[in-house]
């Protein structure tokens, strides 16, 4: 679960992200180490480099797990809609994607109008663009 943002290799788009979001995702991440370590290491990696915000100070058009993001697939250009979720609800057919899946990782975070590229589970690099966050 790796991200490079579409500007070039190593530079990453800013990500924001809630002080009670990013303790949760220290959490995973620390449970994560044993059974999932790349999972783990992305998770640490994301949080190193979150600007970390208080919970009522999230700027508008951020995504944070809750938030329902249409984004563009730029290597296909589908627009797909998803709740930002956490692992416990994630739920496929009501397109409630987990915050722990690729995809989800790298949408959390992101304002609208930022592109990022995320490799998928099978090891292919794709590119999303942030439509609109709710």
């Amino acid at each position: 679960m790796n991200a490079v943002s579409s500007a070039g290799a190593g530079r990453l788009p800013p990500i924001t992200l809630t002080r009670n979001v990013a303790d949760r995702l220290t959490g995973l991440a620390m449970t994560l180490e044993d059974r999932l370590p790349q999972e783990a290491d992305y998770l640490e990696r994301e949080l190193e480099r979150a600007t970390i915000v208080a919970d009522d100070a999230l700027p508008r058009g951020v995504v944070t797990v809750g938030s329902r993001v249409q984004f563009e697939d730029r290597d296909s250009g589908v627009l797909h809609t998803v709740t930002l979720c956490w692992p416990a609800d994630e739920d496929v057919s009501a397109h409630r994607l987990s915050v722990l899946t690729p995809v989800g990782a790298a949408l959390v975070g992101l304002a609208a109008g930022r592109t990022i590229a995320w490799q998928n589970r099978a090891g292919v690099w794709r590119k999303l663009r942030i439509v609109a966050v709710t």
